[in-house]
């Protein structure tokens, strides 16, 4: 009697350790799902910040070099 109560304590604690670890993976999985797709969005953050910046950059190159060539040009229009 006592050895079969010991018997189902023992079936029901692995079951119950089965399922925790079971329950343990799943919200390992969904974490690592969730840091991925933030890892992405980050990414994908940084891409179009660099490409704005870029375009900024270059529009502020351009300018400098607008600005260089008709300073140029008034000095040579002075000698």
């Amino acid at each position: 009697m006592m050895d079969q109560e010991a018997n189902k304590l023992y079936q029901i604690q692995g079951k119950h350790q089965q399922i925790s670890r079971m329950m343990q993976q799943q919200i390992l999985y969904e974490v690592e799902t969730k840091v991925i797709l933030c890892q992405k969005n980050f990414i994908t953050f940084i891409d179009k910040a660099l490409l704005c910046f870029n375009r900024y950059i270059v529009e502020f190159l351009i300018l400098i070099s607008l600005v260089a060539s008709t300073s140029e040009w008034k000095i040579l229009n002075y000698i």
